[in-house]
């Protein structure tokens, strides 16, 4: 059988002499993930799950287990179809016709969110299925998307193409964030004639919560936007020829792993990064509980924190793509994760009376520097830069990881290495909270409930010695 010529931008997608700039293929690659990002913060972190585990369960500790059991649901899901999906995906070939199936469910469904109102049409069990789904489908999405980087991007320029779209959503997530505190969050709390509205936009009302609510049309419509480009103008995966044969896990998706045992490397890397990956998660969502407990910062400081956290991820992008181009996305993932170890061994260290472990502070004796600011004294500070460093290097080791794993999988294989990282880090997802919870009731202290995450990350750490390729591409 003759064999197919790939079309002119697939040929520059493999071309290794192909230049590092991005063409419009990887540009609108990277900005679907500038517009898809924000479901995180809007929804996941910041507005829409705050609002869900405290108005309409009532009680936090309710709140807290239902909150825990839409992760154990979507985490169940993932484990199940994310190896189904990559060994999908790798037999057909193109990735968009599924891709845009999901959106097609993913958009109404985020957007509905704004019908889970305290006395609306939905029960707590419908908006907790409807979350569920929604992360689960989010999931699948990032594996479709992250499986097209090697057609999207030419392979020198997959590291920039990867950090930009890290740095672009967290520039979205922030001019979102910071849109909903001036046009909803803020008016009618604050007075600030002339910089903040007197009201709410659009005629919402703080009562009835729809200024929370509002958070899951906008994410909707944005995602929705973000797609276009995505599915217009980014190359796509070619068919696979019509008499190749099927990979073991593309026969059998669960039998991925057995598939790749040739593939030594991307084994071990798969099982480091499950480890080293859900200690960075766990941090992740923990940081901001850790802070406001150990710190006792309330609702203006951590909104303060979350709107650096999103500043930072941009630095964070621009790291890792710096790091993947200079050392290598394996040199890079060690140093980010180096980075996110002592910045967590500091967080355990500082405390409204201790810096660093070591100096002392007196807040009642010692002068205050910042005494009209979110963070006004020194320890506030020392925290509050210790923090942000650990989140830069953690988020920077989310886009070197993923370009990692493309470099190590097989060219035939990309899709079902995803599936199946993601499949591994589902069915170990309960191992880093387990062990917080554990380490937090046995000692009795926020500190010590931290230290498996560091544990965790030095095993991730250590593993990266064991992986042999990655190293600095070639082609600049």
């Amino acid at each position: 059988m003759t064999a197919m010529a790939a079309p002119p931008g697939e040929a520059a997608a493999i071309n290794p002499a192909a230049p590092t700039r991005l063409d419009r293929s990887a540009v609108s690659w990277a900005a679907f993930q500038g517009f898809r990002d924000p479901y995180l913060g809007l929804i996941g972190n910041y507005v829409f799950m705050p609002y869900f585990a405290t108005v309409l369960i009532h009680d936090p500790v309710a709140g807290q287990e239902a909150t825990a059991t839409i992760g154990k649901v979507t985490g169940l899901g993932v484990a199940i179809a994310a190896p189904l999906l990559g060994a999908s995906i790798d037999r057909i070939g193109p990735r968009k016709p599924l891709l845009g199936l999901c959106v097609a469910v993913f958009v109404p469904l985020v957007a509905a969110l704004w019908f889970a109102a305290p006395d609306g049409p939905l029960s707590v069990r419908t908006i907790m299925a409807m979350l569920a789904i929604a992360g689960l489908l989010f999931t699948m999405i990032d594996i479709l998307f992250s499986s097209m980087l090697p057609t999207a991007a030419a392979p020198a320029a997959r590291s920039r193409a990867s950090g930009l779209a890290l740095s672009l959503g967290n520039v979205v997530g922030f001019a979102l964030i910071a849109a909903v505190l001036w046009a909803f969050a803020l008016p009618g709390t604050v007075a600030a004639p002339g910089i903040v509205p007197a009201q709410p936009l659009l005629g919402l009302d703080h009562a009835t919560f729809e200024t929370s609510r509002i958070v899951g049309p906008i994410v909707a419509i944005v995602f929705a936007l973000g797609a276009i480009p995505l599915f217009l103008f980014t190359r796509d995966a070619p068919r696979p020829p019509r008499d190749a044969t099927p990979a073991p896990g593309q026969r059998n998706p669960f039998a991925g792993f057995a598939g790749l045992r040739g593939e030594r490397d991307v084994l071990t890397y798969i099982v480091v990064r499950t480890v080293s990956q859900d200690a960075g998660m766990v941090l992740l969502i923990m940081g901001g509980v850790f802070a406001s407990g150990i710190m006792g910062w309330g609702a203006t400081q951590m909104l303060a924190y979350g709107l650096l956290a999103t500043i930072g991820g941009v630095g964070a992008g621009a790291l890792a793509s710096y790091l993947d181009q200079r050392v290598g996305p394996r040199r890079a993932l060690q140093i980010e994760i180096a980075g996110t170890l002592i910045a967590l061994i500091g967080m355990i260290g500082t405390n409204p009376r201790q810096i660093l472990y070591l100096w002392r502070w007196d807040n009642t004796a010692a002068p205050v520097p910042l005494p009209n600011m979110p963070f006004a004294t020194l320890p506030d500070l020392a925290f509050l830069g210790i923090a942000m460093t650990g989140l830069v290097f953690q988020i920077a080791a989310w886009s070197s990881s993923r370009t990692l794993l493309v470099a190590l999988a097989p060219a035939e294989r990309v899709g079902s290495c995803f599936g199946l990282a993601a499949f591994a880090a589902a069915t170990t997802g309960w191992l880093g909270p387990l062990l917080v919870g554990w380490a937090t009731a046995t000692w009795a202290t926020q500190q010590a409930g931290m230290v498996p995450i560091a544990v965790l990350l030095v095993i991730g750490l250590a593993g990266l010695s064991l992986v042999r390729g990655g190293g600095r591409p070639v082609a600049r």
